[in-house]
C-alpha cells in the first residue's frame, strides 16, 4: 500500500520509505530551526539590553536639562525630613537670609514658621556624634503647631 506524504521541502513523496525519508528530513529541519531560534533569542536579548542602556542615558540627559532649568538663584531647598508617607517637613531658603519651615503633603503646603540664618544649626548631618540642640525659636514654633493640632 502506497501513501502520499508531504516532505519538509514542501513536495510530495509516495510509499512507506518516502514517509521515513520525510520524517528524517523534518527532524533535520527542526534541529536547524532550533539553532535559528537560539540566535533569534540572543538577538532579542541584545536589542532589549540596547534599549535599556539607551533609556538610561536619555533619562540622565533629560534630568540634567530639568535640573539646570529649575535651578534658581532665589529659592533653594536646604533640608527635607519625611514625616509620614507623602508628607515632609522642608527648610527653604528664600533670598539672601530668609528661611521658611514648610509642611508639604500631597494636597497642600503649610508655612509653619520663619527662621533666620543665626538660628540654623551648622555642621554635617551625616555624623551621629551628638544630638543637636534645638534653637528656642524653632522649639516655640514647634510647640505652637503641636498645640494647634491638639486643639483641632
Amino acid at each position: 500500500m502506497n501513501f502520499l506524504f508531504l516532505t519538509a521541502e514542501g513536495g510530495w513523496a509516495e510509499g512507506l520509505n518516502a514517509k521515513q525519508n520525510a520524517e528524517g528530513a523534518a527532524g533535520a529541519a527542526v534541529s536547524a530551526n532550533h539553532g535559528n531560534s537560539i540566535g533569534q533569542l540572543l538577538m532579542v536579548l541584545f536589542v532589549f539590553f540596547c534599549v535599556v542602556v539607551l533609556c538610561y542615558y536619555v533619562t540622565r540627559y533629560l534630568a540634567g536639562i530639568q535640573k539646570s532649568k529649575s535651578k534658581g538663584r532665589n529659592l533653594q531647598i536646604i533640608e527635607v525630613t519625611g514625616l509620614a508617607s507623602g508628607s515632609y517637613l522642608q527648610l527653604v531658603k528664600a533670598g539672601k537670609d530668609k528661611y521658611y519651615v514648610l509642611a508639604v503633603s500631597k494636597e497642600n503646603v503649610t508655612k509653619i514658621g520663619e527662621l533666620t540664618a543665626d538660628e540654623l544649626l551648622e555642621g554635617e548631618g551625616d555624623e551621629e556624634a551628638e544630638l543637636p540642640v534645638v534653637p528656642d525659636a524653632f522649639r516655640e514654633l514647634f510647640d505652637k503647631v503641636r498645640n494647634k493640632n491638639k486643639k483641632a
